[in-house]
C-alpha cells in the first residue's frame, strides 16, 4: 500500500473587492461576493469530511495492526529466575507477582521490571502482608488481636481526667452518650 499525502499546502487568497473611497460610489455586488465565499466554505467542508474519513480508516488499520491477536503467558526461564533471586526476590509469591506484571506491563527484561516503581510498590505491599500474616501465631487458634473497644478506652480516659479535648472528635459524642447512660444506671440503682 502506498501512502500518499493528500493534504497539500494550498494558499487560498480571498478575492475581496476593492473598497471604494468615500468620494466614489460603491458598485460592489455584495450578494455575489457572499455566495462565492459560501461556495468556498462548502467545498472546504467537503474536503474536511473526506480527510476525516481517511484518518478514521487509517486509525482503524493502525489499531488492527498494533492489537496483539493472542498474548501467550510468559514462561520464565532459569536465567530470569536467577535474576529475580539475585535481586532478593526469592519466594514463589514474589516471583509470581513479577511474572504477572511482566505480562501485564509487557516488559521483557527482569532488570526493567525491577526498576519499575509500580512493581516495587506491589512487592513492598506483598512483603508487608506476608510479614503481618507470619507475625500471628497460627497454632494457638487465636485470631489477630483487634484494637479493642475504643469507646470503652476513651470513656475511661475521659472519666478519669474529665478532659473531653483528649478524646478524638469522631468519638466525643459517643463518649458523652455513654457517660450519660452510665450515670442513669447509677441513679437507678444508687
Amino acid at each position: 500500500m502506498t501512502e500518499t499525502n493528500d493534504i497539500q499546502d494550498v494558499e487560498e487568497t480571498l478575492d475581496l473587492p476593492e473598497v471604494a473611497d468615500e468620494a466614489e460610489e460603491d458598485t460592489t455586488d455584495w450578494k455575489a461576493e457572499a455566495q462565492k465565499l459560501q461556495q468556498k466554505a462548502i467545498r472546504q467542508r467537503e474536503k474536511t469530511k473526506e480527510l476525516k474519513a481517511k484518518l478514521a480508516e487509517k486509525a482503524i488499520e493502525d489499531k488492527a495492526v498494533k492489537t496483539p491477536q493472542e498474548q501467550k503467558p510468559i514462561d520464565l526461564n532459569d536465567g530470569q529466575k536467577a535474576l529475580f533471586v539475585s535481586y532478593g526476590i526469592k519466594s514463589k509469591d514474589e516471583i509470581a507477582l513479577g511474572k504477572e506484571l511482566m505480562e501485564r506491563l509487557q516488559i521483557n527484561s527482569v532488570e526493567s521490571l525491577i526498576e519499575d516503581d509500580y512493581f516495587q510498590l506491589r512487592l513492598t505491599k506483598l512483603r508487608d502482608a506476608k510479614a503481618t500474616q507470619d507475625a500471628v501465631p497460627s497454632s494457638t487458634g487465636r485470631s489477630p488481636t483487634s484494637q479493642g473497644n475504643k469507646l470503652d478506652y476513651w470513656l475511661a480516659k475521659y472519666m478519669t481526667s474529665g478532659n473531653l479535648a483528649e478524646v478524638p472528635k469522631e468519638l466525643q459524642r459517643d463518649v458523652l452518650n455513654a457517660r450519660l447512660k452510665a450515670e442513669e444506671q447509677t441513679r437507678k440503682f444508687g
